[in-house]
């Protein structure tokens, strides 16, 4: 009776024809439990992950875990022409694992062979790398799978020189998986990867596979390229060789030319590199990489330089099909004995196409129990251009032709097509495809982000010189991160402090050489995030955002508690329901507050509030600060967002500190309507009248007299030509002019429209008036010093003091009074000079002159109560009429030009007295005269 597929399987004990087998599969499930039937795969030079295998293998048991080898390492090995023992391998994990079909406890399964590197496309990620080289950068993610399941991830650099790599500012993951990330970022840079295998089966991990990382054609093995046969695949044949061979040339080589824009110098960085191609057609790759794409111009030309090389690593292509089982990406090769030359080549891609040397009753089992195994036919890469020459086969058929299964040549089993390049070509990857469609795009950013402002510890406001801040975006992942997300690799990548970002550019409406706008988000804030021609890695802040929801009818938000540094805020004008806050959110405008109160809004603020509502118009600038404001329209009480009470109309300015107004080339306070800055029509007449009466009652005493001894006549004439001199400076004109220099004017296009004169003062002199009145009003000290004050008044003036009122002259005083008759409507008819004193004496002085009274009618001297005392040291005369009365040397003398008649009830006539006057002490303290200093 014919055997089962099942008892044939399980007669394979391990070691039981392990020599003769063409391809040995090692799992952790041991020896034999799978045996591979077939094997397609390929390799090749920066390409998906490197490598990936899909291994068909026939197994007596039907019933193996379909779990039990996701992710567990696995070793593939070839038996190669060179030797039978040692066998070519290849070390990956497993990455699909399924059942094909099943028989009477047979099975074929089918398992998928990668590298580590594959695991990396299974984990998406958004993450920040601030001021790391690329080099940290990939050593950062590669850690995070050290330790991961039975993944021992190793790797080596062979870079030419790692110091060409600057640091980077800010490299952004978003929404890549780990591999898509890491090949734009190396391949962009112009490195590329492979794999190299090393096989133990005897080992836990049953060897293992190392990613090279490269830079330089010197990286790749062997330095002396190992010569392959340009023959026919044969039994009788003891080495491998190649059978077909195709080369492709193309002339598109095109210059590369890069320009990036540099914010930080102002200016676009513009490098170029040559093809070197010669054709008589020139042709540019004009590249924009995006803003500040390279820090330095030797960063660019690096850059510039590799793209350069990637285009002409494209031009000469080989292509090739054969039997060559050692054949690897990354290995230098020389093919030989070809009817034209041989060709020098360095592989980059191998497409392999094996099955194993099984029995042919093993083979026929499996295809009557199992079924047929489905075989792709190999992949060919087609040519870049059509044009081809120097396509060649050997014995083609002979290689492709079916073999049976116990046939021993294994030329009959293994067969590969490949592509190569000739090995003095530096191989660089293409970063566009024929369309200019980058290969290996950074994810497109979104149109618009909200991240939350964040700075150090403690901080409010977090900048630096150059108007930037720093912010977290809501997909970082950390200990504070606002999904309240950690992050699997245990890096905080969201702390909510100044580590979380690098500095980012915040756009004003205008900015201008040392003048612009100038609002720095603070800390917490919810901020709009648009990145620069879509670059994820080119963030720049445009807008603020309100968040949360905010009270009714009320200030603050009904939001409570923060995540990370995100603060709630809630606008500080808003429409609201009732009472003074029921309006059509009529308020705009600014308000700042204090930097210690930013997160809760509590503290004092300055804001510039326009209020719209229809009819009551209103413009407020005010402050906390000592409630200062200046209120503009319609004034009225403002809580927040309440509008309260009326407190008037027009303008108001207040303050509880302080306060200054100063004007350099002149002041006017008046509540005269005008048409001009300094209309002061009715101020000026005003003076021209002050002017004419000051004169005329000046001309009017010095005709009287009434002039101080020793003066010229119009002792006042200072004070009358000041009253001039400021009526002439008030009526002063000027046509504008400008402060520029003619340099500086002439790159300017002349202004038209605006042309005039206008009132301008030319003497900065401070005018007040008001045709309705001006009080002046003080509980305490009202002090006026001028150096000449001149007080005019049409009609009266009133003096009235409650205590006492003092007058000090260091000169002349004089009082003249016109006398003329008053008007009928006057309560008091008298006219002239009273001086009264309701209580207390009355003293007229002089102390150092003489003291004349006279009058042009009678001059009464009386007391109503007590005495008269009329006295002097020397003389007293008393005359009228030609008589006299004189006092003077202790006699009396009475002296009369007719009779002298005495009239008394009684006369007393006795010896000699005398009286002595009790008269005032005059003081000797003159008043110093003191000079005016303007």
């Amino acid at each position: 009776m014919m055997e089962s597929l099942h008892e044939l399987l399980s007669t394979l004990a391990p070691g039981l024809g392990q020599g003769r087998r063409l391809l040995r599969l090692h799992t952790p499930l041991g020896p034999d439990r799978l045996i591979p039937e077939t094997v397609e795969g390929e390799e090749r030079i920066a390409g998906g992950a490197g490598y990936r295998f899909e291994i068909t293998a026939l197994s007596p048991d039907a019933d193996i875990a379909l779990d039990d080898l996701l992710g567990q390492p696995v070793l593939l090995e070839l038996m190669t022409a060179e030797s039978r023992t040692e066998l070519r391998p290849w070390h990956g994990h497993v990455t699909a694992f399924e059942r094909l079909g099943s028989n009477q406890g047979a099975a074929r399964y089918r398992l998928v062979v990668e590298p580590w590197l594959a695991f990396l496309d299974y984990r998406t990620d958004s993450f920040i790398f601030q001021d790391a080289t690329l080099v940290e950068i990939v050593e950062s993610v590669f850690a995070d799978y050290v330790g991961q399941g039975r993944l021992v991830p190793a790797w080596r650099w062979d870079l030419a020189d790692t110091a060409v790599y600057p640091r980077r500012s800010l490299t952004v993951q978003y929404g890549e998986t780990d591999l898509a990330f890491l090949r734009r970022l190396l391949l962009s840079q112009g490195l590329y990867f492979w794999f190299e295998h090393q096989g133990a089966p005897s080992a836990e991990n049953l060897g293992e596979h190392r990613l090279v990382i490269a830079d330089h054609n010197k990286a790749f093995e062997p330095a002396d390229p190992v010569p392959v046969r340009f023959h026919r695949a044969d039994a009788t044949e003891a080495e491998d060789s190649i059978q077909q061979w195709r080369v492709s040339e193309s002339r598109h080589a095109p210059n590369v030319v890069l320009a990036s824009w540099d914010y930080r110098t102002r200016q676009t960085r513009s490098v170029s590199a040559a093809s070197d191609a010669e054709t008589p057609i020139r042709t540019d790759a004009v590249d924009v990489p995006g803003q500040y794409a390279y820090p330095t111009r030797s960063d660019g030309q690096r850059l510039a330089d590799r793209q350069a090389e990637a285009y002409r690593a494209e031009q000469t292509r080989y292509r090739g099909e054969g039997s060559w089982r050692q054949q690897a990406p990354g290995q230098r090769f020389v093919l030989i004995q070809h009817p034209v030359a041989d060709y020098p080549a360095l592989c980059l891609t191998v497409h392999h196409r094996i099955r194993n040397n099984l029995s042919a009753e093993i083979f026929a089992r499996a295809e009557r129990e199992l079924g047929g195994v489905e075989h792709r036919a190999p992949v060919r890469p087609r040519a870049l251009v059509d044009t081809q020459w120097g396509q060649h086969t050997r014995d083609a058929d002979n290689a492709r032709a079916p073999r049976k299964p116990d046939d021993p040549n294994p030329s009959g089993f293994y067969h590969n097509h490949f592509t190569a390049i000739p090995v003095d070509t530096v191989y660089r990857a293409v970063q566009r495809d024929g369309h200019g469609h980058r290969l290996h795009p950074k994810p497109t950013a979104p149109a618009m982000q909200t991240a939350i402002v964040v700075g150090a510890p403690g901080t409010p406001v977090h900048t630096d010189r150059d108007h930037r801040i720093k912010v977290q975006f809501h997909w970082q992942r950390g200990t504070k991160a606002h999904n309240r997300q950690a992050h699997p690799s245990a890096a905080d990548n969201a702390p909510a402090t100044d580590a979380a970002g690098t500095w980012v550019r915040v756009a004003t409406p205008i900015a201008g050489a040392n003048w612009g706008s100038h609002f720095i988000p603070r800390v917490g804030q919810e901020v709009i995030i648009t990145f620069l021609e879509g670059d994820i890695d080119r963030p720049v802040v445009t807008g603020a955002l309100y968040n949360g929801q905010g009270a009714v009818d009320g200030q603050h938000n009904q939001t409570s508690g923060a995540v990370g540094a995100t603060t709630a805020n809630a606008p500080a004008w808003f429409a609201g329901e009732a009472g003074a806050y029921a309006h059509p959110a009529v308020l705009s405008g600014i308000k700042t507050q204090a930097l210690s109160t930013s997160g809760q809004g509590t503290g004092g603020f300055n804001q510039l509030v326009f209020d719209d509502t229809p009819g009551q118009l209103r413009t407020e600038l005010s402050t906390t600060q000592y409630a200062t404001r200046l209120a503009l329209g319609h004034i009225k009480h403002q809580r927040d967002a309440a509008r309260e009470t009326d407190r008037g109309h027009g303008a108001e300015l207040a303050t509880r500190a302080t306060g200054a107004v100063r004007a350099g080339q002149g002041l006017l306070l008046t509540t005269e309507p005008g048409r001009q800055q300094l209309s002061a029509d009715g101020a000026i007449a005003g003076l021209s009248e002050a002017h004419q009466l000051t004169k005329a009652l000046s001309e009017a005493a010095d005709q009287q007299q009434a002039i101080v001894a020793g003066d010229d006549k119009t002792p006042d004439r200072a004070a009358i030509n000041a009253l001039a001199d400021s009526h002439d400076a008030a009526g002063q004109t000027a046509r504008g002019t400008g402060t520029d220099t003619a340099a500086d004017a002439a790159a300017i296009k002349t202004t038209q429209g605006g042309a005039g004169d206008a009132p301008a003062w030319s003497r900065p002199d401070l005018i007040l008036s008001a045709p309705a009145g001006i009080a002046a009003v003080t509980p305490a000290d009202h002090i006026v010093s001028a150096g000449h004050t001149q007080s005019l008044t049409a009609n009266d003036i009133n003096l009235l003091t409650q205590n006492d009122t003092s007058v000090a002259v260091a000169r002349g005083l004089r009082l003249y009074t016109q006398g003329q008759t008053p008007a009928a409507d006057k309560p008091n008819p008298e006219i002239g000079i009273h001086i009264h004193a309701a209580t207390g004496p009355v003293s007229a002085q002089a102390q150092a002159g003489q003291a004349t009274f006279a009058a042009e009618q009678d001059v009464t001297v009386a007391s109503t109560e007590a005495s008269v005392n009329v006295s002097s040291p020397q003389r007293i005369l008393l005359s009228a009429g030609g008589a006299g009365l004189t006092i003077e040397g202790g006699n009396i003398t009475l002296t009369a030009p007719g009779a002298v008649t005495f009239h008394a009830a009684q006369k007393i006539l006795t010896g000699p007295a005398s009286g002595t006057p009790d008269a005032p002490r005059l003081p000797a303290s003159p008043l110093s005269e003191c000079e005016w200093k303007a």
